[in-house]
């Protein structure tokens, strides 16, 4: 980069630091020099964000030959609109990178996964899935979305609000709409106070859905509203079998959890949570363990069938609460009998014999 270059690119930088957006740092009579140096900076916060060409194109929708010639200088069309559009991207995944996360969530591999997705699915206006183990911070990451996007929307599917109407009346209570209306007139009113909003909808324990339920979260999708859906391995086969193209089509993408990162049982990725991480969620490094208690509880943390990160700190508090003398570390015998306690002799053998036929490594060599 030329010395004029340099002087160029820091000025977008200020610039960009003074305004608050860098949308603003190219005006409509911006010169070829500044558009290149506009270029550099996204490849600086590319660079800075580890973002890859792919990463954007999905982000934007924008094809990834024409980025690459966007940034390159070689692209033969509106090269300042295409710059001004990424820079609406940098805008939003900064404005996000910001938000001061919900006290007490702990950001684990998985908990990182399921939050790309949900901004991804936010930006491009698309369907996301979520599909993991029972006690793998799901809920706790969808609540705590909710939380940093005040004007989303959180609903949980139960049985008896499983089918279109029953989703219908759960979305139209959340938005306050009458619930006197008849489940069609309720179902307008939904349309049209969302329509164009671009306010994110997630869905937990969406497995409970029936088919004619994805027929209403596909005409919402419609209206470019963005829809997360999360629920266990049980999702995943209600939406093989609807047979749908035109809701297949419409996800941008599935994160399924109980395969990339859980080992054990079937897992074909590494541990979802490091033992620091769990420790950290189950009594906030208030209290001490011995080394095969972190083995116990790393074991049992990431393993996808025996309750994972909400097991580790019920079993944690138990023996908090019942041991007065927090001077002693807890061991994994303490552990273990809180378990028996808790669940019975033979389900307390039933989890150790599952943790010593999984696939799971102790701490020591994870």
């Amino acid at each position: 980069m030329s010395q004029n270059e340099q002087d160029i690119f820091e000025r977008l930088v200020q610039a960009a630091r003074v305004q608050g957006r860098w949308a603003r740092m190219l005006d409509d009579n911006a010169t070829k020099a500044e558009m290149a140096g506009a270029a550099d900076v996204i490849k600086d916060w590319m660079a800075k964000h580890k973002l890859s060409i792919n990463n954007l194109a999905q982000k934007t929708g924008m094809g990834r030959s024409t980025i690459s010639q966007v940034l390159s200088g070689t692209y033969k069309g509106d090269r300042l609109a295409r710059l001004r559009e990424l820079f609406d991207l940098m805008d939003h995944e900064d404005k996000v990178a910001e938000v001061v996360r919900p006290a007490g969530l702990v950001e684990t591999q998985g908990v990182e996964l399921m939050m790309g997705l949900i901004e991804n699915v936010d930006v491009s206006h698309t369907i996301g899935v979520i599909i993991a183990p029972p006690g793998f911070s799901k809920t706790t990451v969808l609540q705590a979305v909710h939380q940093m996007k005040k004007n989303s929307i959180l609903v949980e599917a139960d049985p008896k609000n499983c089918n279109a109407n029953g989703l219908i009346r759960l979305i139209g209570e959340f938005m306050c709409i009458n619930q006197h209306m008849s489940s069609i007139k309720q179902f307008a009113e939904i349309k049209r106070t969302l329509r164009g909003s671009g306010r994110l909808i997630m869905i937990d324990q969406a497995h409970e859905l029936k088919p004619d339920a994805f027929n209403i979260i596909r005409t919402i999708n419609d209206l470019k509203v963005p829809v997360v859906l999360a629920a266990t391995h049980l999702l995943r086969d209600r939406i093989n079998a609807l047979d749908d193209t035109q809701f297949s089509s419409r996800v941008f993408g599935t994160l399924p959890l109980d395969k990339m990162i859980v080992m054990g049982d079937g897992g074909e990725g590494g541990p979802a949570h490091s033992v620091e991480d769990i420790i950290k969620i189950c009594e906030g490094g208030k209290l001490r363990f011995t080394h095969d208690a972190r083995d116990f509880l790393f074991r049992l943390g990431n393993h996808p069938t025996l309750g994972a990160l909400r097991q580790c700190h019920l079993l944690v508090m138990a023996v908090a609460q019942s041991d007065m003398d927090h001077s002693k570390p807890i061991t994994a015998a303490k552990l273990m009998n809180a378990l028996k306690r808790m669940h019975g002799e033979d389900y307390r053998k039933f989890v150790q014999t599952s943790l010593d036929r999984s696939a799971l490594p102790q701490i020591a060599t994870a």
